[in-house]
């Protein structure tokens, strides 16, 4: 359908004799430099209400051509511009032109087809660039994880080697014979307090036993002894560098993260309290099933510090929380983080403890290495003396 100016009513006298005065002036032979189009041929001012028909093809400027130019009777002008099934289409003479001739239609073509050959080349070259980094990103990280696995199966290799020759050498075979030696030792003088008669059955007796079970029985005994030794030395090399607090209160938050951000807060305070701000703690965890109710006890936490040297700092200070009213803190209690067999060891000697105290004994405490010794009373120098005096009087 062609492109063509709608007809409309006549604008108002006033502007149409501006209009006119230029279209005038551009009839005479001169240019007027306007905003309105003009007729590719007359060079007539087109106007909303002039009848004039556009170049469908045209895309860099706008060519119109007035219907007194191309011969257009208004009615035949009226039917093109209004009907909805007019099929005809207008080109000015150099879109017709070059939409009979092909040669100028591919020369125009073939600049595009050039730049967009260009643009997938250099979007293809990229591309290859691209892959070939990530291809060298993933080799370099292979590799890398390749000696990392290296590295910790040889770890894993020298850990159970060692392992095993300490094994190897406390079930070895002198032990055993250290203790044929003292059973011996003890069936000679059990000969020497005998008779000879008894002596001799004594003997066959004891030396059948020693043949048929007793070295097994030996064997087996000092095998389970080493195993649990073994177990329990890995068991505190495992807790060497964690101590246990009681009596921190628990956070009743809704979510893990900030239960264990208010558990944070907590521990950095005490570290404050206990001047221990140096120490590092590099893991909170609270033992047991958490509480349903805020009347239950809070559970202990287990502190796992950088280094043994942090844990003995901590618990050498420990003892200043008693102190520490201010805060609760007198309320919370810090040990090492004993084994099952040191907390049984441990259990025994508090009970001997109390009842050493029970006895009369005073002044008595149970130090970390399982002894009880007497506390030592801190010497009162000669200049604080007279004040204590006068306090008591």
């Amino acid at each position: 359908m062609v492109k063509a100016k709608p007809p409309s009513k006549p604008k108002a006298e006033s502007k149409n004799k501006s209009v006119a005065d230029a279209a005038k002036r551009n009839r005479c032979g001169r240019k007027a430099d306007h905003l309105f189009p003009v007729c590719c041929e007359c060079e007539e001012i087109i106007e909303d209400d002039s009848k004039a028909l556009q170049c469908e093809r045209c895309t860099q400027s706008e060519v119109w051509k007035c219907a007194s130019c191309l011969g257009l009777s208004d009615e035949l002008y009226n039917q093109l511009a209004t009907s909805s099934k007019c099929n005809l289409h207008w080109f000015c003479d150099k879109c017709e032109a070059a939409s009979i001739d092909p040669t100028i239609v591919t020369e125009q073509v073939i600049p595009v087809i050039d730049q967009l050959q260009t643009r997938t080349i250099s979007i293809e070259a990229k591309l290859l660039k691209r892959f070939a980094d990530l291809d060298r990103k993933f080799a370099a990280l292979s590799t890398e994880i390749d000696d990392k696995l290296v590295q910790k199966f040889a770890q894993v290799e020298s850990s159970i080697a060692q392992a095993l020759d300490q094994y190897m050498s406390k079930i070895s075979e002198p032990s055993v014979d250290k203790f044929q030696q003292k059973l011996d030792e003890k069936v000679d003088q059990l000969k020497f307090n005998m008779t000879e008669p008894v002596q001799a059955v004594v003997q066959d007796v004891v030396q059948d036993a020693l043949k048929t079970h007793l070295h097994e029985g030996i064997v087996n005994t000092v095998g389970k002894q080493i195993q649990e030794d073994k177990a329990e030395e890995e068991e505190i090399e495992k807790r060497k560098v964690n101590v246990i607090v009681h009596g921190v209160p628990e956070s009743d938050a809704d979510t893990a993260e900030q239960r264990s951000e208010d558990d944070s807060c907590q521990v950095a305070s005490m570290l404050h309290e206990l001047n221990c701000d140096q120490v590092t703690i590099k893991q909170i965890i609270r033992l047991g099933k958490r509480p349903t109710s805020n009347d239950d006890k809070p559970r202990p936490m287990k502190l796992v510090t950088e280094s043994c040297e942090d844990r003995t700092s901590l618990i050498l200070q420990a003892k200043n929380l008693r102190t520490r009213k201010e805060g609760g803190w007198d309320r919370v209690f810090i040990h090492q983080d004993l084994t099952p067999r040191q907390r049984e060891a441990r259990k025994l000697r508090v009970q001997e403890l109390k009842q050493r105290i029970a006895q009369g004994e005073t002044d008595l405490i149970l130090l970390n290495n399982g002894s009880i010794v007497k506390r030592r009373r801190q010497q009162v120098s000669t200049a604080e003396r007279p004040a204590q005096d006068r306090d008591r009087s």
